[in-house]
């Protein structure tokens, strides 16, 4: 026959062992229900939702929708750039099919050197869609652009 854990001989000595230092049996019950539980910290389940109903944590911190920026424009990813590719080399490559609200080469913050990608905003979703088609392929300073709409992902 099994025992369970709770009559275990080695259950039982820790709780002789608190008891003698103080501390609630109540208490040491309590705690090993919140844990088997799961706790209410609200983090840690696979399936993103949280535990103290507050909605879902895999959701972009400002509420935007993937591809978007908190203003409302298409983000666009910007691929395979040359290290030697400028922020306002970006912009006028994206500025021939249409606004550009903003442009920008990821660097690496220690050196300042481009990490090869980069980000375009642009306020209308037929021209970001018109870049997109006919820029992704295309050379700028000897490397071939990939482009497409922004997956989104969590604010830095």
């Amino acid at each position: 026959m099994q025992s369970s854990f709770l009559t275990s001989p080695h259950f039982i000595a820790w709780l002789v062992l608190l008891a003698f230092a103080g501390i609630s049996v109540a208490l040491v019950f309590s705690l090993r229900r919140e844990h088997r539980a799961g706790g209410d910290s609200g983090r840690g389940r696979r399936d993103g939702r949280r535990r103290d109903g507050r909605g879902d944590s895999r959701q972009p911190p400002y509420g935007t929708t993937p591809g978007r920026t908190p203003d409302g424009d298409v983000e666009i990813y910007v691929g395979n750039l040359s290290y030697d590719v400028t922020d306002d080399m970006l912009r006028s490559a994206f500025a021939k099919f249409g606004i550009v609200r903003g442009a920008r080469v990821v660097t690496h913050k220690p050196s300042g050197k481009s990490k090869g990608f980069g980000f375009v905003a642009m306020p209308h979703p037929q021209e970001a869609e018109l870049a997109i088609s006919k820029l992704d392929g295309t050379e700028l300073l000897g490397r071939q652009l990939h482009c497409n709409v922004s997956r989104g992902g969590s604010a830095r």
